[in-house]
């Protein structure tokens, strides 16, 4: 090994002292009595010795454990943003208080994974759904941010101070203290439920969604107001969905991670809506149970979670349209009469013929990685 000889003694005397006691430490312990030096000159020279090639051989040691660390380490790359082995609840960054004001008026809370660079997707949200309008169907909005994390790519960056300014313009941000990263969506998914359950535990849904798909909320509304909220959570059904084993795809899975073959039934997560008491349930499992963390958010909360629970995936299937360009937001719905929900949903019934020409409830464009 180079690094031995590189540190080893060049002068032959100095060479024939070290090996003499590596060679009488091949005979030890059982020769130990007559290797011993009989003379006090030869013991005190002898020890001189030992300490100079222990030393020796513990720097080289040393020297060894630092090359072979720095080595491994390279090997390893930098640490995963993401370290968590079980379920928890976030820390807030900024929480707005949405629902105090008007807690006996709110039907339903909106919950949109947004990202911080997403700016100009909330702003589209604001000026095409405002928040006056949304309230006056029973719905309150708010977005979900993680913390900052400049070293992500892939999206625009946005700093601090401009979260904050529109904090203080809008005050619709939920914001979480983890960082931005596509392996923590599960943490801001949990973080929605989690403030909307205790901030607004009085509604009767929550509808979870993502900002770059449209949703008709008038439509939505109408459809949720017909029925029981209970123990229910209403989407786009997946089912027997089998687990991605190939690494090249963006939603891949080792073995280690999730051994079935399959995933339970659960609903895809860009946009579904769940009765507030499977929403506490799912909020209270994670809360007081250690839970293994799984980072596909939608299996995990609408699928494993939903079942450990027995809380019930209803399909909603056909309200759901993915298009190949583009839809913006008036174009996708009609506006609705400021009056009631019902209202909004008979001005999409086509009379005559009898047949039902409402756009679809829940569009979205391809994405980038969909496959």
């Amino acid at each position: 090994m180079k690094l031995i000889s590189w540190i080893r003694p060049k002068s032959p005397k100095l060479l024939q002292l070290t090996d003499a006691p590596r060679r009488r430490c091949r005979h030890l312990p059982s020769s130990l009595a007559s290797a011993l030096p009989t003379t006090a000159k030869q013991t005190r020279y002898l020890l001189a010795v030992v300490v100079v090639t222990l030393l020796a051989l513990g720097f080289m040691f040393e020297l060894s454990s630092l090359v072979t660390s720095a080595v491994d380490s390279s090997r390893r790359g930098p640490e995963p943003i993401i370290t968590e082995t079980t379920l928890r609840i976030v820390d807030y960054l900024q929480r707005p208080e949405a629902c105090r004001r008007h807690a006996d008026r709110t039907f339903a809370v909106v919950v949109v994974t947004s990202h911080p660079g997403n700016r100009v997707q909330r702003d589209t949200w604001r000026e095409n759904s405002p928040a006056k309008e949304l309230a006056d169907i029973g719905l309150r909005r708010v977005f979900l941010l993680g913390r900052i994390n400049p070293k992500q790519t892939g999206y625009l960056q946005a700093n601090q101070t401009s979260i904050d300014d529109e904090i203080e313009l809008h005050g619709d941000i939920v914001q979480g203290d983890f960082q931005e990263a596509y392996k923590n969506l599960t943490l801001k998914h949990l973080m929605g439920l989690h403030w909307a359950a205790t901030n607004c535990p009085g509604a009767s849904y929550v509808i979870k969604m993502d900002d770059d798909i449209a949703v008709d909320f008038y439509q939505l509304a109408t459809r949720l107001h017909t029925r029981r909220p209970t123990n229910s959570l209403l989407g786009l059904l997946q089912l027997q969905l089998d687990v991605v084993r190939n690494p090249g795809s963006k939603w891949f899975v080792p073995d280690d991670e999730y051994s079935a073959g399959t995933y339970p039934n659960f609903l895809s997560g860009w946009a579904y809506a769940a009765s507030m008491d499977a929403v506490k349930d799912i909020v209270s499992l994670t809360t007081n149970v250690n839970h293994t963390f799984f980072w596909i958010d939608d299996v995990l909360v609408t699928g494993i979670l939903a079942e450990e629970l027995g809380i019930k995936r209803e399909s909603l299937t056909s309200y759901y349209s993915v298009y190949k360009k583009p839809v913006a937001a008036r174009q996708h719905a009609e506006k609705a009469p400021r009056a009631t929900s019902a209202a909004a949903g008979r001005r999409f019934q086509k009379r005559g013929e009898g047949r039902d020409i409402r756009p679809p409830m829940f569009a979205q464009t391809p994405r980038k990685g969909d496959s």
